[in-house]
């Protein structure tokens, strides 16, 4: 199959405050858990300056339902995800999704636990994203944060295709279609259309769907949803974690990154129950 065309320039690093990535950087990395690590639903727990920090790591090969594969620095030229043609299925969507592997020493592991111990008490564990390495987990969970986010707003925008080549300009697109004899097609919440005005439908329900995708908040054990709450009680020094569906984490950077992933999955996911209805109605 031909390489896709990419509209999307250099991914880049989503903005972060000095405070946060210092308070996230003195983390330590994941400790034993009392699961598995390869267990289905597998959360990795994190001591960080004596807080947890719930992280779910869905690798390949690690948990059934393991989703996040791709390398950041796999990237096409300019224009459409290889995920928005007709032959992907939302596994490989999601397989699509940046995550963090890790590296000791000439080993590399997609499992944060695994990771941990084969590093010991005194081994480094360097983080990979892509053809990026960090020393930091930090700088690593901004990496994939920012490349989620791009994502996420290439999927709520409409993108003009001819086969699987994705054009910015309506002339270059025409002029394509002309030469090879295909239709213009619109790409869209992670969605192919024949019709534009289905595209920009598809949208509005999309960022309906990702609005509804938020974070809670729990203080000392009580729930909120309230984030200036959570700010105040943090500045006072009670224990706030971040919760994004069925995951939580202390540390504001994981709970971006988690935000950000959630969106993605919920907007791949409503598309393929759209496709499947659409299927089954047939």
């Amino acid at each position: 199959m031909k390489k896709l065309c990419c509209c999307m320039t250099a991914l880049g690093i989503f903005a972060m405050s000095a405070g946060l990535a210092l308070a996230c950087d003195k983390h330590k990395e994941a400790k034993t858990a009392s699961k598995p690590c390869c267990a289905k639903s597998q959360l990795v727990a994190a001591e960080k300056d004596g807080s947890t920090t719930t992280v779910s790591e869905k690798k390949p090969g690690c948990a059934i339902s393991a989703m996040m594969a791709r390398l950041v620095g796999d990237k096409s030229k300019a224009g459409c995800s290889k995920s928005l043609t007709r032959e992907s299925k939302s596994v490989s969507q999601l397989a699509a999704l940046p995550t963090i592997t890790y590296r000791v020493g000439d080993k590399n592991t997609d499992c944060a636990q695994q990771a941990k111990q084969m590093a010991g008490d005194e081994g480094t564990i360097i983080y990979l994203v892509g053809d990026k390495s960090f020393e930091s987990r930090g700088e690593a969970v901004k990496t994939v944060t920012a490349a989620l986010k791009e994502k996420t707003d290439e999927l709520l925008s409409v993108r003009m295709m001819v086969g699987q080549e994705c054009v910015r300009c309506p002339m270059a697109a025409k002029q394509l279609a002309k030469d090879s004899g295909k239709p213009v097609q619109y790409a869209a919440a992670a969605r192919v259309f024949d019709d534009k005005a289905d595209a920009e439908a598809a949208l509005v329900k999309a960022r309906e769907i990702v609005k509804n995708v938020g974070m809670t908040y729990r203080v000392d054990g009580e729930a909120t949803r309230c984030s200036m709450t959570a700010k105040k009680c943090s500045t006072e020094g009670k224990k706030v974690e971040y919760v994004i569906g069925d995951q939580a984490t202390s540390c504001p950077q994981e709970a971006e990154m988690l935000l950000e992933r959630a969106k993605l999955v919920a907007l791949i996911q409503a598309a393929e129950q759209t496709e499947e209805q659409q299927t089954a109605s047939l």
